[in-house]
């Protein structure tokens, strides 16, 4: 990223970070993974269980909810 960010950019909410080396966290299942993003931005538990479901669809990986990430390349 560079280092002169313009004002408005700095203020805008919607900047993401993409590291190159990340770790893990070994005791979240697939489905805790999707759904922690939407317990931090505080939305409802009927809510977060509708998203998580339909986004586990769309990666046609419901029948993996409950595994862990070192279990997802076997």
């Amino acid at each position: 990223m560079q280092n002169s960010m313009k004002e408005k950019d700095k203020n805008h909410g919607n900047i993401g970070f993409v590291f190159q080396n990340f770790n893990l966290i070994d005791k979240l299942t697939v489905y805790e993974y999707e759904e922690l993003p939407l317990i931090y931005t505080k939305v409802l538990l009927a809510k977060r269980k509708v998203r998580v479901e339909k986004v586990l669809d769309q990666m046609q990986i419901r029948q993996r909810r409950n595994h862990f990430p070192q279990q997802l390349s076997d």
